[in-house]
């Protein structure tokens, strides 16, 4: 089984809850930077950056911890369509660790997907990925992800024009 456990941060308020953990998605996260940031975003320190990105997602930044309380990986959600007391859609974002990729990652995933449906009651989630992420691809695709878009040269990504793939998934239940 999984656990799902949320990282705030807001260094205005001196609020900093499961931040014991930053080692850890910092040592996961960076071997993926390339997947996960444009030249853009790699210009900037990899530890303010995702800094940056808990507290923007404040209060939807999970760590992801088996039943041996073994770090697997992070899942955030942002770029949210709604209002505060509904919302509608958001856009995903993953990175586990290589050692857990497969049916971790897919037992993960369901999981996680369940739970933005049935708890947050959102409609709708996407993925935003590089076109050459076949293992993104294949997990989206597992888990019921359908191809939505296709944008060509979105961004810059080690120097060349990056295209970017979206992928969605529609809660069906209402």
């Amino acid at each position: 089984m999984f656990k799902f456990i949320k990282v705030k941060l807001n260094r205005k308020k001196k609020i900093y809850k499961n931040i014991e953990f930053l080692p850890k998605i910092i040592s996961c996260v960076k071997p993926y930077t390339k997947f996960l940031n444009d030249d853009f975003a790699q210009k900037y320190d990899l530890v303010e950056i995702i800094l940056s990105q808990i507290e923007k997602s404040s209060g939807y930044f999970w760590i992801i911890l088996n039943n041996k309380d073994e770090f697997l990986g992070i899942v955030y959600l942002e770029n949210f369509v709604g209002d505060k007391k509904h919302l509608f859609s958001a856009e995903i974002t993953t990175c586990f660790n290589k050692k857990y990729w497969g049916i971790e990652t897919k037992k993960c995933g369901k999981k996680f997907i369940k739970y933005c449906f049935k708890k947050l009651k959102l409609q709708k989630l996407k993925a935003i990925i590089y076109k050459e992420n076949f293992r993104v691809k294949n997990l989206l695709a597992h888990l019921g992800f359908e191809k939505e878009a296709y944008l060509r040269s979105e961004t810059i990504c080690n120097g060349k024009p990056q295209d970017i793939e979206i992928y969605s998934i529609i809660n069906e239940r209402k």
